[in-house]
């Protein structure tokens, strides 16, 4: 199914309920065998509440904060972040100690949150496009820029601090 056909066939569930697109109606209308969402489910219960229950794992990770306090002020983190040093599209998490740990760790976790930030911010930028928002538009344009020019100036940095 394309994709344009996939938003067809949302639109029209939308459509259904007042112009508002709803998870549940979605998943309601896909149950039936015949609808063309049908497919994009999966449909056997022990296959989706297991899938269901890792998503509750992920959720029960992140739910873990504690505070850590700096010189300068009190930070409230997440207890277990993202772990940047596996391979693309593997997930684990290790703690803020591992973080703190290793300088290499610690600067792989601040630059995927800071490619984490860049990609919300082009989603904003498009978002403002589409909604006919230019001045917003310019502002996450101007905010990748001072994010691109953070991530420059640390790798020139380490590479003088290297050479």
């Amino acid at each position: 199914m394309t994709n344009d056909e996939t938003k067809g066939h949302l639109e029209a569930i939308a459509a259904a309920h007042g112009g508002t697109l709803r998870p549940e109606d979605v998943g309601k209308a896909a149950r039936a065998a015949d609808h063309p969402l049908h497919s994009r489910f999966e449909w056997d219960n022990a296959k989706a509440a297991e899938a269901h229950r890792l998503d509750q794992a992920r959720s029960l990770i992140r739910s873990v904060k504690v505070t850590i306090s700096t010189t300068t002020r009190n930070l409230s983190v997440c207890w277990f972040a993202h772990d940047p040093m596996l391979p693309p599209g593997e997930q684990g998490y290790v703690s803020q100690v591992k973080i703190r740990s290793s300088e290499e760790i610690a600067r792989a976790a601040v630059a995927s949150e800071f490619q984490r930030v860049a990609s919300a911010l082009e989603r904003l930028r498009d978002q403002a496009l589409a909604a006919g928002m230019g001045g917003e538009a310019a502002l996450a344009d101007r905010m990748l820029g001072e994010i691109a020019a953070t991530v420059r100036v640390e790798e020139s940095e380490e590479k003088r601090a290297a050479g």
